[in-house]
């Protein structure tokens, strides 16, 4: 199917202006969210990416076994872990595998051992 020109400026200039609009409001929310002292996009694009560091440190790390029961949270740089482990020493090597990671700024460790 061939469009016309017009049709295909037409799109275009939709779909600029949904990007423009779209970048507005993620600015509008960025200075909302400083405002009100919660995270920031940015903020929460780095515990993304740190959440996604930890969960590879715990895929990686020796003694963490049951590594697939545990979750990750990460909120200003703090890591929580949650989940169930099969001993006291794969809880403390989780703790050991998320302090590992760069922009942990603490680990709170709620994992739970299994019976």
């Amino acid at each position: 199917m061939q469009t016309t020109p017009w049709i295909r400026v037409a799109i275009g200039m939709i779909c600029a202006a949904h990007v423009a609009g779209l970048a507005a409001q993620s600015a509008g929310s960025d200075r909302a969210a400083q405002s009100s002292g919660s995270e920031t996009l940015s903020e929460k694009i780095s515990d993304g990416a740190i959440t996604t560091k930890v969960k590879a440190a715990l895929l990686n790390a020796k003694g963490v076994k049951g590594f697939q029961n545990i979750h990750v949270k990460t909120t200003a740089g703090a890591v929580r872990l949650t989940g169930t482990v099969p001993s006291r020493e794969a809880k403390e090597a989780a703790t050991a595998a998320a302090r590992t990671v760069d922009g942990v700024t603490r680990v709170h460790n709620d994992l739970h051992i299994a019976n």
